[in-house]
């Protein structure tokens, strides 16, 4: 519970003030009566309305109350006639909504000092706090959220994201998409999302523009297909254009060759904080027997690394914890690392608890526009069985490789 205290004297005095001039403020269709004079003071919207027409004697909203107590608590506020007031989580939302539609500053500053400063951004709520930030114009905040939505693509609720769309509107969402930071299962599962908003409101339709169509599969090239009709077809043919020419632009660097198996080649050299299990050199081997373990030691890692006078601009990264049978070393927390030809560390991608299971190939995109010439990776936390041994078989980066000349 949360204790609101209703001690602004002005308010209260405007409040006792008797006087035969009183408003309406109607929310849901239930009624409070209050003086004019306070319903001026204590709501921006009633007032900028009240400098239109001084007549005015109602205001009507109309929200989705998810608590009955709120109107209950909702007359101790405009009526003013107590000190403090109780409210739970629910109800605090509700005014907060009530706050942001009659512009009613208090309501807003307790929802935000006793509920949204003390949440912790994560892949639960960050959409809900996007939401909450997008109201009050929090822009730095905002920044925060589309920041994490993107690196987290893979782990939030897509179907609560969609929900809030429109609210948010394209300008937010193309920040999303179009973020270096942005971490999928595949781009399919991006396309996907991307073209379920436009057949609903084809006011979405230039997001089409963030999707790498050279990383898609068939299915989705005949979900565009499908759609694609005489006042759009140019569009989408600039868009899959484009994205062919981003992924073939020259460059200062030699022509680019795409490898999904470049390791093979022998031009990748593999190393480790530790060796306590099994040789480096078992790495992406493709075996199932073998394993290659860290010692027992915080923030153990394993480094993936060009040899001199290679680049790569990586499209994905491909990782399996563990082989078939092997469960108790499973990650759950782990950081991929970068190092740029101009030597900058730039932190890839960052996974919160999420483990692997056993003999699971997992593949995540990379939408990075740098060229790497190692990678590595962190576990930053214990693995599923409460230790700090990495144990990995499988670390590899598909992607554009560049040969770099002297």
């Amino acid at each position: 519970m949360t204790l609101l205290e209703l001690n602004d004297q002005t308010l209260y005095r405007i409040n006792n003030y008797q006087t035969q001039d009183k408003a309406m403020i109607i929310i849901n269709g239930i009624e409070y009566q209050l003086n004019k004079a306070f319903a001026v003071a204590i709501s921006q919207k009633f007032f900028s309305q009240y400098l239109l027409d001084s007549d005015i004697s109602q205001i009507e909203i109309n929200l989705d109350i998810k608590s009955t107590g709120t109107y209950n608590a909702l007359a101790d506020i405009l009526q003013y006639k107590r000190t403090e007031v109780q409210f739970n989580e629910t109800v605090l939302r509700d005014l907060f909504h009530v706050g942001i539609a009659l512009e009613i500053q208090e309501l807003v500053d307790t929802y935000k000092m006793y509920i949204i400063e003390n949440k912790k951004l994560d892949q639960f709520n960050c959409i809900e706090l996007l939401d909450i930030y997008f109201d009050i114009s929090l822009e730095d905040k905002i920044i925060e959220c589309i920041d994490f939505i993107s690196s987290n693509f893979y782990l939030i609720n897509q179907s609560q994201l969609k929900s809030i769309s429109e609210k948010i509107g394209i300008e937010v969402l193309k920040r999303i998409f179009s973020n270096n930071k942005l971490m999928c299962i595949d781009e399919d599962s991006v396309a996907n999302f991307i073209i379920s908003l436009v057949k609903e409101n084809n006011d979405f339709f230039p997001l089409i523009q963030n999707i790498r169509f050279e990383l898609c599969s068939e299915a989705i090239f005949n979900e565009i297909q499908e759609f694609c009709n005489q006042y759009n077809y140019q569009y989408i043919v600039k868009y899959l254009c484009d994205s062919i020419m981003k992924a073939r632009k020259p460059n200062n660097y030699s022509k680019i060759s795409y490898q999904s198996n470049f390791f093979q080649t022998g031009n990748v050299e593999m190393s480790a904080s530790s060796i306590g299990k099994g040789s480096i050199y078992s790495i992406n081997n493709n075996s199932n027997n073998e394993l290659f373990c860290t010692e027992n030691i915080p923030n153990s890692w394993i480094e993936w690394k060009l040899k001199q006078g290679y680049a790569i601009q990586p499209l994905e990264y491909i990782i399996r914890s563990t082989p078939p049978g092997n469960y108790n070393l499973r990650l759950q927390l782990w950081r991929v690392e970068g190092t740029t030809i101009y030597g900058e560390t730039k932190i890839l991608h960052e996974v919160y608890s999420s483990q692997c299971k056993a003999g699971e190939i997992r593949k995540f995109i990379v939408k990075s526009d740098d060229k790497f010439v190692s990678f590595k990776l962190i576990q930053f936390g214990k693995n599923i069985g409460g230790a700090d041994i990495l144990e990995t078989n499988v670390f590899d980066f598909p992607g554009n490789i560049y040969y770099i000349s002297k």
